[in-house]
């Protein structure tokens, strides 16, 4: 199976906290934070990107931007309202580096778990 690799992007207007998940071809599960700056999205994260990514992020201001550039890219994205991310993955401590990895879990369970429901809304998805 080809690898895989799911990111959720906690977006705000100067930087970006981001958790990535990655599925490797032989199914071993890599996790990982990194905290980047809006010019080293452009230059760090963006040329990364390509079919096998699918990033999910909380719609903002800059999120629709971001959603296109990762699309440009040749990723998937998905943009969700942040109220039903937190409705739906439980409140509690919340940090960036939390709520990023909720999106990147929903990433995964959007695209592996297709039969799944949820009730989250997602309100762009550009596949």
């Amino acid at each position: 199976m080809q690898e895989r690799h799911y990111l959720g992007v906690d977006l705000h207007s100067t930087q970006a906290t981001v958790h990535e998940l990655t599925i490797g071809e032989d199914g071993t599960l890599e996790r990982s934070n990194c905290r980047y700056t809006l010019p080293e999205i452009e230059h760090k994260l963006l040329p990364r990107i390509d079919e096998r990514w699918w990033v999910c992020v909380e719609a903002g201001s800059g999120s629709m931007l971001f959603a296109r550039k990762v699309g440009e890219a040749g990723g998937h994205v998905i943009l969700l309202r942040a109220q039903d991310l937190r409705l739906v993955y439980a409140p509690g401590r919340k940090t960036d580096r939390i709520d990023a990895r909720k999106l990147a879990n929903h990433a995964r369970r959007r695209v592996e778990d297709s039969e799944e429901e949820t009730d989250v809304a997602e309100v762009y998805v550009v596949d």
